[in-house]
């Protein structure tokens, strides 16, 4: 007999935000490509410009890149919905990654004084810190990914 656990509400509330960045990294990943597209067919590099070249790979592995983080988030949200282990690891993974992509804006809030930036860049940190803590120590969510 299967037991039906119910997710703790911390839980429940990552996997919401899971959900949203999933979806706006597929979203931008979408325009992103199409404006990029734009943005280089609007250079004036031929295209057997080198510069051309690893403008286009740059742009195109960025954007992968992005779609590729957000259908993580979203396998991540689900699963950990439904209390698949492997899904609380990729999950934790995905965080850092996310703290890891602050520290550049973190940084330039610090050297260009924009204290927008570096505020914004200092709360998802701490919120990311916090979210990683909760899914590695919180006894309720370790008792729901037993």
């Amino acid at each position: 007999n299967m037991v039906k656990r119910e997710a703790p509400i911390g839980l429940k509330i990552i996997v919401i935000l899971f959900f949203i960045g999933g979806v706006y990294s597929i979203i931008t990943g979408i325009f992103g490509f199409q404006e990029y597209s734009k943005f280089i067919s609007q250079q004036q590099y031929g295209s057997d410009d080198p510069r051309y070249t690893e403008l286009l790979i740059t742009g195109i592995f960025a954007i992968i890149l992005g779609a590729v983080g957000g259908i993580a988030q979203l396998l991540s949200g689900i699963f950990l919905w439904k209390g698949r282990k492997w899904a609380r690891i990729l999950g934790i993974l995905i965080i850092f990654i996310w703290i890891a992509s602050l520290l550049k804006p973190l940084f330039q809030g610090i050297v260009f004084g924009n204290l927008a930036l570096l505020g914004s860049s200092i709360i998802g940190t701490i919120a990311s810190i916090i979210a990683i803590f909760y899914l590695l120590f919180n006894k309720k969510v370790r008792e729901f990914f037993r």
